[in-house]
């Protein structure tokens, strides 16, 4: 068996591979999974022409697959750029519970945000009397 790398997402050790099916089934796959409990990180590797060699063989290349440098180091640096963007409005946004007051134009915001604020406007929406 190959050497498989720790969890990427938690550092745990990976669990042995299981697999499923075999080279007579018409379906057969791979998966390897993280024995860290509460981890549910894993992968599975399905084949319907090919051997469960070459399913584990796959399961183990995307396993031990990792971000490159360059694509981690661009990942954070726009990390910090979307944050650096924030910055401005932090103060705003700590003052209303975590709610960002409408009107407020981000140039980057996340999902997580919008979904606050879509609560913070359907609650103001309830709270004041419609126009007619």
């Amino acid at each position: 068996m190959s050497e498989l790398k720790p969890c990427p997402f938690c550092g745990s050790e990976a669990a042995e591979p299981i697999f499923i099916g075999n080279d007579h089934a018409r379906r057969r796959k791979v998966t390897i999974r993280c024995k860290a409990p509460g981890c549910t990180q894993g992968i599975t590797v399905g084949a319907v022409k090919f051997s469960h060699e070459w399913c584990h063989q796959e399961a183990v290349k995307a396993w031990n697959t990792r971000a490159t440098d360059t694509e981690l180091g661009t990942a954070k640096a726009r990390i910090a750029e979307l944050e650096k963007g924030l910055e401005p409005f932090a103060d705003t946004f700590n003052r209303h519970d975590g709610m960002l007051p409408l009107g407020v134009e981000l140039v980057a915001i996340s999902i997580g945000d919008l979904r606050r604020a879509a609560a913070l406007r359907n609650k103001q929406d309830e709270g004041s009397p419609r126009e007619e």
